[in-house]
């Protein structure tokens, strides 16, 4: 069940890039209900789910995606944070670009939710976002210098 999860998340990402929101969603929601069988939450699931959920104009539901891919994700980071950058499994590593992402998705999907009045949380995702990527991503990554640019242009468009 797990591999068909995963298969199915694949699938969502893959419908996704194609422009076949509904059905990513649909691909999404399947694999979200094999890992609730297996007593599993996946926080990339979660994360696919609200960039599909923001790509429909559905932010609410979006930012609650994202907030569970967060607090999923959260332990992780802290445990990354005792170990130094050198000594990082790549799984950890992909785990802290995943956790950098979705603080950025959440800041989209509550831009999206009031463009013309932002809420004190969507600045306040942007800054986590902002601050996890330089901290674990470097400044120069090229997450690092999106994420930068969307705060700007978020700024600017406020």
């Amino acid at each position: 069940l797990k591999l068909r999860a995963a298969t199915f998340n694949n699938f969502g990402c893959m419908d996704k890039r194609q422009g076949k929101l509904a059905r990513a969603l649909k691909h999404l929601r399947k694999a979200q209900k094999l890992e609730e069988n297996l007593g599993l939450q996946s926080p990339s699931t979660s994360a696919n789910v609200c960039a599909v959920l923001t790509a429909l104009g559905r932010f609410d539901q979006a930012v609650v995606e994202a907030k569970t891919a967060i607090k999923l994700l959260t332990p992780v980071l802290q445990e990354a944070e005792s170990v130094s950058p050198s000594h990082r499994s790549p799984e950890i590593n992909r785990d802290i670009h995943l956790f950098t992402v979705c603080w950025h998705n959440l800041a989209m999907a509550l831009r999206q939710e009031n463009p013309e009045q932002p809420k004190k949380e969507c600045w306040d995702a942007f800054q986590n976002a902002i601050f996890c990527s330089q901290s674990h991503l470097g400044s120069e990554h090229p997450t690092t210098l999106a994420i930068e640019k969307a705060y700007l242009d978020a700024l600017q468009g406020a």
